[in-house]
């Protein structure tokens, strides 16, 4: 009842600023294109990585209502394809504890690699 009418009135804007806080205070990097144009279409909103845990996932969001693009979809079934966790984050799934689960700081995988030598 409350919960959905506070998904409802969420916007996809307020949605990601919630997630991205979130995401940085678990220790996860985070990307978002901020101005898409000349870009390829439907490449999802957030790209997500904790080094720490060796994580690398990839969320496209969107309000209540809206539905992914054909483009979208596209580019979350071929990530999906390689093995990549990527899905749709929508305000319900921030209210339920869904993105909080799903960022819980993982365990560590291990010492990261040396990439300069």
């Amino acid at each position: 009842e409350h919960n959905a009418a506070v998904a409802a009135a969420m916007t996809e804007g307020q949605l990601q600023a919630k997630i991205i806080r979130i995401a940085e205070r678990a220790g996860w990097k985070v990307y978002h294109t901020y101005i898409s144009k000349g870009s390829s279409a439907g490449y999802p909103d957030l790209h997500l990585v904790h080094e720490g845990a060796g994580r690398s996932i990839f969320r496209e969001l969107k309000d209540a209502t809206k539905q992914p693009t054909s483009k979208q979809r596209e580019w979350l079934i071929a990530l999906v394809a390689c093995g990549i966790d990527a899905k749709v984050w929508r305000p319900a799934d921030l209210l339920d504890g869904t993105v909080d689960r799903e960022l819980d700081p993982p365990a560590l995988a291990g010492p990261p690699h040396n990439l300069w030598n």
